[in-house]
């Protein structure tokens, strides 16, 4: 609940943002979903990713807002909440 009400308060162990800083200035901010020794890709956005040449790197540091929005509890009902919460929960349980 905690991390659907305040999606930036904390965040779970290799789903922590980060800041990416290009050599020409530009700033992006996202979760790291690829590694390479050439690029690092980001999840920036429900459906937007980026990748960035590692030689265009000037820096990488942690972020500390969420790609996940804030405000979710606003555009459902608290029905909607609940039956989402009951989904998480049930999907932890199951084995995989």
């Amino acid at each position: 609940l905690e991390s659907i009400l305040f999606p930036s308060a904390s965040f779970v162990r290799g789903y922590e943002p980060v800041v990416v800083v290009t050599e020409s200035g530009e700033i992006h901010q996202g979760d790291v979903i690829q590694d390479g020794q050439e690029e690092v890709q980001l999840v920036t956005g429900p459906d937007t990713e980026v990748r960035v040449a590692r030689s265009e790197i000037r820096e990488i540091r942690p972020g500390n807002v969420s790609v996940m929005p804030s405000g979710l509890e606003e555009q459902v009902s608290r029905e909607e909440l609940a039956s989402l919460l009951a989904f998480l929960s049930n999907a932890r349980r199951r084995p995989r």
